[in-house]
């Protein structure tokens, strides 16, 4: 049996594109990194192409598919053929171990992948816009009839994988709840920082970069959730040590 944290070789399946700056991509490109890091070409990974180079990651462990431009109804069919082709091509000269899937709206290729080629896998980064987006976005009763498709592949994806993790105890709550899947199937593992992307700066320089420079006290909350974290505290009560 092969011994995953020594020898295994892992194919990461993602449709997040690593190079944007926003929420997603800065989660991407730090785990993709770290993964590259632990297991060097050990890991590979299957990609949207980025939209501007990564120097961090060599060219030799990507494949990359079409990039979905933001879910443009005119790419994404287009990203999610890709993904199956690339995966199959992948997996037809390369054996792997496992497969770690960054679920997106919809996710048809991951189904698709997980159906025909019968390799253990898990899910990584499962959350409520995984399962509210698409309603929000399109109106009814297409959002609702697309919602309902997506909720059954999603639970499909969850109910058949080794195990899923999500970066809340309120996210575990509400889709342990939505997906009705067996206990501790879905674990919460709470995000980690990188203290050298992520660390205090200059007080004066962020106050003129942010235009604060007329207030005596600033309290400020900066990530998600935060009724968890304590951001919905008052700063009144701060204040006052409560």
């Amino acid at each position: 049996m092969t011994n995953l944290s020594e020898t295994g070789q892992i194919l990461y399946i993602s449709s997040v594109d690593i190079s944007i700056g926003n929420g997603p991509g800065v989660n991407e490109i730090q785990f993709v990194t770290g993964l590259y890091q632990a297991l060097g070409d050990r890991a590979h990974f299957l990609i949207p192409r980025p939209k501007s180079p990564v120097p961090d990651i060599p060219e030799n462990v990507c494949t990359y598919s079409l990039p979905h431009h933001l879910h443009n109804p005119m790419y994404f069919p287009g990203h999610i053929l890709s993904l199956m082709r690339k995966a199959d091509q992948l997996l037809s000269r390369r054996h792997f171990d496992l497969l770690l899937f960054r679920l997106d709206l919809m996710p048809l290729a991951p189904l698709y992948i997980t159906k025909k080629h019968h390799i253990p896998y898990v899910l990584k980064t499962l959350g409520q816009g995984q399962m509210n987006a698409i309603k929000e976005k399109i109106w009814w009763p297409i959002g609702t009839i697309l919602a309902n498709i997506n909720k059954s592949l999603v639970k499909t994806l969850v109910k058949n994988a080794i195990a899923a993790d999500t970066v809340s105890k309120m996210q575990k709550h509400f889709l342990d709840e939505v997906l009705d899947v067996e206990p501790n199937k879905i674990v919460y593992i709470d995000n980690a920082v990188n203290t050298n992307l992520f660390h205090p700066m200059s007080v004066s320089d962020a106050r003129k970069e942010l235009d604060l420079e007329q207030y005596d006290h600033i309290i400020g909350y900066a990530g998600n959730h935060a009724d968890e974290r304590g951001g919905t505290r008052s700063g009144a009560d701060r204040f006052r040590g409560a």
